[in-house]
């Protein structure tokens, strides 16, 4: 298996390979300069890329489909992660703070197929799901609650005025509001944020 060790730090790059070396025989394990410029053919002749947030950047965009991409969690934060497993397709976060043993658990995990992610990770992703959503609820009274409800099942304003006995223009009133507290301006974008919330 070829693995490529690419940090912005050479000697950080450089230490990772020679504990990986000593630690995993069956690996082909290089590491890359900083200075060091891959051609894309080059970078997807790899079958694991180990790298940090910011050299993730340098690695063109067609290897994410050949290559499988573990990234060092350096501190990154939480929306961060998010977008580097939804948009940049990453296969796995490792901790910093991470064992050879860990380290190598990981990358046949990935090369498999599979992802990688800490439970500590995981949990932390999932509490802040949460409470977000125990938040969004609190924003808003009842009347606005059950409106966005009706606005999420499909229901026309003049629809909902109906089901909940008032006029169109206090529906209208009532979702500016939500629009406002949502820090939206349409039904669309009301939609599109009414999964996040907890009503």
């Amino acid at each position: 298996m070829n693995v490529l060790v690419a940090f912005g730090n050479q000697v950080v790059s450089h230490a990772l390979k020679e504990l990986m070396a000593a630690y995993n025989g069956d690996c082909q394990i290089e590491a890359l300069r900083p200075s060091e410029k891959l051609s894309p053919n080059r970078w997807c002749e790899f079958e694991v890329i180990i790298t940090d947030y910011l050299t993730l950047a340098k690695i063109p965009k067609e290897c994410f489909d050949h290559c499988k991409i573990l990234v060092m969690d350096t501190g990154l934060e939480q929306e961060t992660i998010v977008s580097l497993f939804l948009t940049e397709k990453i296969s796995g976060l490792i901790p910093a703070d991470a064992d050879v043993n860990i380290l190598s658990k990981a990358i046949s995990v990935v090369r498999k197929g599979e992802m990688w992610i800490n439970n500590a990770t995981v949990k932390s992703l999932l509490n802040r799901s949460i409470t977000r959503k125990v938040k969004n609820a609190a924003k808003f009274t009842e009347r606005e609650a059950a409106i966005i409800r009706l606005v999420r099942e499909g229901y026309r304003n003049k629809e909902i005025a109906d089901f909940l006995n008032i006029s169109e223009q206090t529906v209208k009133s009532h979702l500016n509001r939500v629009f406002r507290k949502l820090d939206v301006s349409s039904r669309t974008e009301l939609l599109a944020h009414s999964k996040e919330l907890a009503l």
